[in-house]
């Protein structure tokens, strides 16, 4: 027997009385539900009601995904995705088809819908720390944490001079405060009336006009999905649509007003229209569901509402014929006995791993290939089935509307959860136990707006990517013939090109050369060859079309969704093949003296493993250890992997490869030196955990198979511990680092060098670079001290991240301060990234014109005679489009990991598959105001896991003195729960304090600026025990 189904559901009430000023009220009931809700959302960055982490009380840095920096543009795409981890939430503003990167962040002055039910407005007046700050309608003060998501503004709404006098009466912090009374005292700090009599106006006016236009045209906003639906899923932004309702004859003019009746009224509607939520304040983007499937949602709504009124009279004979919940009851009270039989029910919003015993070669093994698996049930019973998952997996039901009370009554129903909540993890696990989910399964993949393509239930919208895949395809073979670089390619003969990436990798997209300069051993050409696909298709061909709809590949553990699909192998580097290649004129200090880009054809390609890089440049043995494992499942089997080849390099290779790692490193240190002036520091942290699913490799997908006989063998490889430090950006006395990555950097200058001659020929491409927030403060003045300089300078750089500012993309270049870059765009990844291909295309087209006219796009930037392979209206429709898909697909990577790293944990915890630490080490980084529920009062870093976690508090803590920021606490592992993304720990025992609580109490002043120190959980630990 597990411990799965004895975990409590107890929890601690939230009281509407401790909530900020506009803060939504919570549901009247109580239990666990509400606040997994809240917890679920906070995760990922999106809620039904707007619900923000303030709600929950939560301070802190809250984030349950760790950066994962990219073997190959290693540098920039750990900034940029570290940035975008801990910005994807604030700082999304307002951004139409004239976006530029100045709108990103909210300034002060801007009105913004503060919160959705009842809608109620706020002035922003600053980020300060961990804080947002905001000038209620009622002349309050308004906190929200920067992880809120904000889904309406208006920018400049008042000029800032007028909110100005307003700061002196504003608190450094009010939600660090924990007592609540003492918090509403913060929030009521009177400001005179004669500052914000002006401000208070114009809110109360903006918001009597939005209620003026929609009593005149109610009858219309109320009838919106009827106006705007299709058959298929369509998406329009607000703008779109108020035009659509109200302009021409309604509106003399489409305003603020308007906009926000028009965006208050779709959001509050019961079904229909669906926001991008984590965007929406720049996108405006609302999905508008197809016709067919809400007639659907509204023919289930039906049924149950015939089925309840049956029960309650108690005339059976009463129901129509027609109605399939009694029929689908019966088939459902069957297929999960018979799944309990092998699989344990859990109130884990999982089942159990299977007890039955299943040959490694049987057929019934599971795949990445995942369909719904719908086998056996009639096509009334499958709408039931889409019902239910549109609400527990697809978020397609707001709370609080009859719809969403459609799902709890289904599961009900069904008479075999009474011990359950009959939330969205109960539906889930019905539906796996159902077998129409595997027990293994994501929910999160269902995500419409993600649209991974073997989780897509709407069929129309199935169908349409069908047929543009497979047209992509059929039309793609006869792509080689078609190079229209051929007569401009540069060969490179004999030039040792070093492909250096790991064993097994499918997609080679640039490799590295070395070209000496005569006379001249201080300088050197390096050149940094990439694959050159877009050569053979234009941005029209339908595999550039549908490489414009999927825009990245997308890597989960369990599969990769390819951009290119199996065309990407045909343009993989090897020899004979085409490239693009970005080249630059380099001294022995990393400076850039001239630079270029040439399309070519490599011959003399060498693929060669980052280990065997570092053999070479180390002269020594690598430790050829395995790392160990923590394994549920069974043994890994051992991959049928080729062996590597021995490479012999001769000594003049090995003299190349040691002087490409010269340059790599001093390019390196160049980028920290620029990026020191910016006051830049990173976190540095561990990795995230690595997870092999290693049976959803091969097999068969089963057909008419309702029981999954065979559970994927999960691996976590190594155990690392938080690595918790402040890298200072450029070493003490400027001395070299010792980094054997060559590629990183290198990958770096290609992109620079990309930028630099693109920017220089006025050729709109997808610019990278950074926006500073110039409203935001440091944290409060009188902060936490420690005694602990690492944890100082953790906490430290948490609350500076505010000012570091947030990565856009735009059309024009914009300096990237995070690495001293005047411009910056990335072309190292034609195979697996949409952005590069558009720089592909832009840069080919501007080097053909070049080469056949003679002449110098420098000396045209009008392009008077020149035509673009994508024009700038193009473009700037596209960016966008572009940097919120490659969030999307960022936080879906980010996702994966740690569902399968919860369901290792679920497994060896409650199952025993596996030996899990007796303890662990936690490292405490903010607090709860009230509880969350299971007795949660903290938030830390499980040091074994790099992920975080939430600490109950019980008599440990409290013997204690409570949980404060900066704790060491030794816990046991009490709760994991797969569905709503929750680890729980148990506190057993204080290990260090490192907060000064008594403020007269002397400080050791921490040094963040002495020299380049890193301090990992290992170091702590020792220094700690």
């Amino acid at each position: 027997m597990s411990q799965a189904s004895t975990v409590s559901h107890q929890e601690s009430p939230i009281h509407s009385g401790d909530l900020l000023p506009h803060t939504p009220s919570p549901i009247s009931r109580t239990g666990s539900t509400r606040n997994d809700l809240r917890l679920w959302e906070l995760q990922h960055k999106k809620t039904e009601e707007g619900a923000d982490v303030e709600t929950l009380g939560i301070t802190g840095d809250i984030q349950n995904r760790f950066t994962l920096a990219a073997k190959r543009d290693g540098i920039v795409d750990a900034l940029y995705e570290a940035d975008e981890e801990n910005n994807l939430d604030l700082h999304n503003d307002g951004i139409d088809e004239n976006y530029q990167a100045s709108n990103v962040h909210l300034h002060r002055g801007d009105l913004v819908e503060i919160s959705y039910r009842p809608a109620s407005l706020g002035i922003f007046v600053r980020l300060i720390g961990n804080e947002v700050q905001f000038l209620s309608m009622e002349g309050k003060i308004a906190a929200r944490t920067r992880s809120t998501v904000f889904y309406f503004s208006v920018p400049h709404f008042v000029p800032r001079s007028e909110v100005d006098p307003l700061l002196p009466y504003f608190p450094d912090s009010i939600l660090e405060e924990e007592d609540p009374d003492k918090r509403k005292l913060l929030t009521d700090n009177s400001i005179p009336s004669e500052l914000t009599a002006s401000l208070l106006k114009a809110m109360s006016d903006f918001k009597t006009s939005t209620d003026d236009i929609y009593r005149k045209h109610a009858e219309t906003l109320d009838n919106a999905y009827e106006t705007l639906a299709k058959n298929d899923t369509t998406h329009k932004t607000t703008t779109e649509i108020t035009k659509a309702l109200l302009g021409d004859s309604a509106l003399p003019e489409i305003n603020k007003p308007a906009l926000w009746a028009v965006h208050r009224s779709l959001d509050q509607g019961e079904l229909g229209f669906r926001m991008d939520l984590k965007n929406h304040r720049r996108t405006e983007k609302f999905e508008i569901l197809g016709k067919h499937r809400i007639a659907q949602f509204r023919q289930v709504q039906k049924w149950v509402r015939e089925y309840q009124e049956s029960t309650v009279t108690g005339a059976n004979n009463s129901l129509p014929a027609q109605n399939p919940i009694p029929r689908f009851i019966k088939r459902a009270r069957i297929l999960i006995q018979e799944s309990r039989k092998h699989r344990e029910l859990t109130n884990q919003g999982r089942i159990g791993p299977t007890t039955t015993n299943s040959d490694s070669k049987s057929t019934t093994r599971f795949t990445g290939d995942r369909r719904l698996n719908l086998h056996g049930f009639l096509s009334d019973e499958k709408i039931l089935i889409d019902f239910l998952l549109a609400w527990c997996a697809q978020r397609h039901f707001k709370l609080g509307t009859s719809f969403s009370s459609v799902g709890p009554i289904l599961v009900r129903a069904v008479g075999l959860y009474d011990d359950f909540e009959l939330d969205q993890a109960a539906a889930f696990t019905l539906l796996q136990e159902l077998g129409v989910v595997a027990p293994w399964e994501l929910a999160g993949h269902f995500n419409p707006s993600l649209a991974l393509q073997d989780y897509i239930t709407d069929p129309h919208n199935a169908k349409r990517t069908e047929t543009l895949k497979s047209e992509a395809s059929r039309r793609s073979q006869s792509l080689d013939e078609k190079d229209v670089m051929r007569s401009f390619r540069r060969d490179w003969g004999e030039a040792d090109v070093f492909c250096i990436d790991d064993l097994g990798a499918s997609e080679i997209d640039d490799g590295i050369s070395l070209e000496s300069i005569s006379n001249n051993n201080m300088e050197y050409w390096v050149h940094i060859h990439v694959a050159n696909p877009t050569a053979f298709f234009s941005p029209r061909h339908p595999l550039g079309k549908y490489a414009a709809q999927e825009m990245n590949n997308i890597y989960l553990r369990e599969k990769t969704y390819t951009m290119l699909m199996e065309i990407a192998q045909q343009f993989s580097l090897d020899r004979g093949k085409p490239t693009l290649t970005f080249s630059a004129r380099l001294n022995t200090s990393g400076e850039i003296l001239a630079s270029k880009i040439a399309p070519g054809i490599i011959r003399n390609v060498h693929h060669i493993t980052p280990k065997m890089v570092s053999k070479v440049l180390r002269r020594v043995k690598t430790d050829e250890t395995p790392d160990p494992r923590l394994t549920v499942g069974g043994n890994v089997p051992e991959e049928p992997s080729p062996d590597p080849v021995e490479v012999k390099f001769t000594k003049s290779q090995v003299d190349t490869l040691r002087q490409l790692h010269r340059l790599a490193n001093a390019r390196r240190s160049h980028y920290r030196t620029r990026v020191m002036d910016t006051g830049r520091f990173t976190l540095n942290r561990s990795d995230p955990v690595s997870i092999i699913p290693k049976h959803l490799a091969n097999g068969h997908a089963p057909q008419k198979l309702k029981r999954l006989d065979h559970d994927p063998i999960i691996s976590f490889k190594s155990l690392p511990t938080l690595d918790l430090s402040v890298k200072e950006c450029i070493p003490k006395d400027n001395a070299p680092v010792e980094d054997f990555d060559i590629v990183s950097p290198l990958m770096v200058l290609a992109c620079e060098v990309a930028a630099s001659w693109c920017s220089q020929r006025n050729i709109p491409v997808f610019y990278r670079g950074v926006i500073p927030h110039i409203d935001a403060e440091k944290g409060p003045k009188k902060q936490t001290q420690f005694t602990d300089e690492a944890v100082a300078a953790y906490f430290a750089t948490v609350s500076e991240r505010s000012f570091l500012g947030k990565v856009v993309l735009q059309d024009t270049p914009i300096p990237h301060s995070f690495l001293g870059i005047d411009a910056y765009v990335q072309t190292t990844s034609p195979l697996r990234r949409y952005g590069d291909m558009v720089a592909h295309w832009q840069i080919e087209s501007a080097l053909r014109y070049e080469a056949l006219t003679g002449k110098s796009l420098i000396d045209n930037p009008n392009h008077d005679d020149f035509a673009l392979a994508i024009s700038r209206d193009e473009i700037k429709a596209k960016v966008l489009a572009y940097d919120t898909r490659c969030k999307e697909i960022y936080i879906a990577q980010q996702d994966s990991n740690l569902h399968w790293l919860l369901q290792l944990l679920f497994r060896a915890h409650y199952f025993m598959e596996g030996e899990l630490p007796k303890t662990w080490r936690v490292f405490v980084t903010g607090h709860l105001t009230r509880p969350y529920g299971h007795g949660c009062r903290g938030q830390g870093v499980i040091s074994e896991l790099s992920q975080w976690g939430l600490l109950r508090d019980n008599e440990a803590t409290r013997e204690a003195g409570g949980m404060h920021k900066g704790d060491w606490w030794e816990c046991a592992l009490s709760d994991v729960n797969v569905f709503w993304r929750r680890i729980i720990m148990k506190p057993l025992r204080l290990i260090e304090r490192t907060a000064i609580i008594d403020e007269h109490e002397p400080l050791r002043k921490p040094s963040m600026l002495d020299g380049w120190r890193t301090i990992t959980g290992q170091e702590i630990g020792k220094m700690v025990t």
